[in-house]
């Protein structure tokens, strides 16, 4: 005759259990843990560089992070989630210090404001050298997943600026 143990009930005394020890969702951050928001956008921009945004699986970026995949759905909900953070938080105010820029030169030149383009582009490669090789692949190449960011989002501010 085998018999079983009674079910575990918590001491009392022993008081509330420590955030290490309380329960918590799979990929959900222990309540004591940083905030790998950052760290992950650029892990994820990384990867993005390296392997090309469809060759950049969640489960490559949690791995080149050092997290689980169930983290990266905690942050960002899924894969579309991560890439449009990465877009907003990362690539577009790169494109907005260049944009910026053409701002302040209303009654500038148009020889100015080419020139000004170009420095600006020269000095925000210098500064981001993982933007080059992340354009050719995703922009300029035929079926690269930023194109349309190119087209909706970031032509239509220069154009209107340079005209």
């Amino acid at each position: 005759m085998t018999t079983t143990a009674p079910p575990h009930t918590p001491d009392p005394a022993a008081g509330p259990p420590s955030p290490e020890a309380a329960p918590r969702s799979r990929g959900r951050p222990r309540r004591d843990a940083p905030d790998l928001r950052a760290s992950l956008l650029d892990a994820a921009l990384a990867s993005y560089v390296r392997h090309g945004i469809a060759g950049a699986t969640l489960r490559r970026i949690a791995a080149e992070a050092g997290v689980t995949p169930a983290l990266l759905h905690y942050y960002f909900a899924d894969a579309a989630g991560l890439r449009e953070a990465v877009i907003a938080e990362r690539l577009m105010p790169v494109f907005f210090d260049i944009r910026d820029t053409l701002l302040g030169m209303p009654d500038a030149s148009l020889r100015e404001v080419l020139t000004a383009f170009v420095d600006g582009i020269c000095a925000t490669i210098a500064r981001h050298p993982w933007l080059p090789p992340l354009w050719i692949r995703e922009v300029v190449s035929e079926g690269g997943s930023l194109r349309d960011l190119l087209v909706t989002r970031l032509a239509p501010q220069i154009a209107t600026e340079l005209a």
